[in-house]
C-alpha cells in the first residue's frame, strides 16, 4: 500500500476559527493533511489542522493512527509512505522507521548534493550540446547530516532539457 501525504495551505478570508496566520504561506488559513492510496489517488483521510499547525507535529499521530489500522485489515502488506519536503525531517524518518514503514520523501537540495550531482550534470551538459537531445539521469548515493541519526538513501535525478546563454 502506497500512501501519498501532503499537507496543503486552504487560505481564508474572514476571522474563522483556527484560521490562523502561517509565516511560509504568508496567509491566514487552514492546513489540511491529505491522504491518498498512490496507485488509485482515492483519498483515504483528511484531518484539519489549523493555519500555523507545522505539518510533521499533525501528521505522525496520524499516520501511526492509520497505518494500525490497515496493518489490522492486511498484516502482511508492505506499507510505503511518499510526501514531499514538508515531511523531510528527522522525527518523520524516526516514526516511519518505528512502525515498520519504508517511505520516499522529497528533500530540498542543498551543497552536499549539489558537489555529488555536479559531475553528472556536467556530462549532462556536454551530452546535450553534442546531441541536443533532452537527457534524464537517475542514481543515488548515501548521506547523513548532522541532525540525522543514521545515513539515508539519496536518489537522485538529473536533467537536461535546455541550456540558456
Amino acid at each position: 500500500i502506497i500512501l501519498d501525504g501532503d499537507p496543503t495551505d486552504d487560505p481564508c478570508y474572514s476571522a474563522q476559527q483556527l484560521s490562523l496566520f502561517n509565516a511560509f504561506y504568508e496567509q491566514h488559513m487552514y492546513y489540511p493533511l491529505l491522504i491518498f492510496e498512490g496507485r488509485t489517488a482515492s483519498l483515504l483521510s483528511v484531518r484539519l489542522c489549523s493555519g500555523n499547525a507545522s505539518g510533521p507535529s499533525r501528521l505522525l499521530p496520524h499516520l501511526r493512527w492509520m497505518v494500525q489500522r490497515l496493518r489490522r485489515g492486511f498484516p502482511e502488506v508492505e506499507i510505503i509512505y511518499r510526501s514531499d519536503a514538508a515531511a523531510a525531517v528527522p522525527a518523520v524518518y524516526c516514526v516511519l522507521r518505528e512502525i515498520g514503514v519504508d517511505y520516499l520523501i522529497g528533500i530540498r537540495t542543498n551543497e552536499a548534493f549539489e558537489r555529488k550531482a555536479a559531475p553528472i550534470v556536467e556530462r549532462l551538459a556536454k551530452e546535450y550540446q553534442r546531441t541536443g537531445r533532452p537527457l534524464r539521469h537517475y542514481t543515488h548515493f548515501w548521506h547523513q547530516a548532522r541532525s540525522w541519526p543514521w545515513r539515508q538513501r539519496i536518489l537522485l535525478k538529473s536533467g537536461i532539457w535546455c541550456i540558456r546563454r
